[in-house]
């Protein structure tokens, strides 16, 4: 699909529900949802910082703040602290 198609499924999908998207539609979104879709489900860190191509386990810890602090704990506890190749 290209840039174009996308933008005109999303303005589809806005005209069609204008609350469900609050904040905007844009591609980061989906690369933020799916990251805190794998932290919600205990993907471990060191798997999921490859996943999203993050160089350190700090930067994919910034999408766990959308987690409450138990969730981002359990996450740092079973992270898999592999380098990323």
């Amino acid at each position: 699909m290209t840039g174009d198609g996308l933008r005109a499924m999303f303005a589809r999908m806005k005209e069609s529900d204008p609350s469900s998207f609050n904040g905007g539609i844009y591609p980061h979104r989906f690369r933020q949802a799916s990251i805190t879709i794998l932290l919600r489900s205990r993907v471990p860190l060191g798997s999921v910082q490859r996943y999203a191509g993050h160089s350190v386990p700090q930067t994919t810890l910034i999408y766990a703040e959308a987690l409450d602090a138990e969730e981002a704990i359990a996450q740092i506890n079973l992270a898999d602290w592999f380098p990323p190749r």
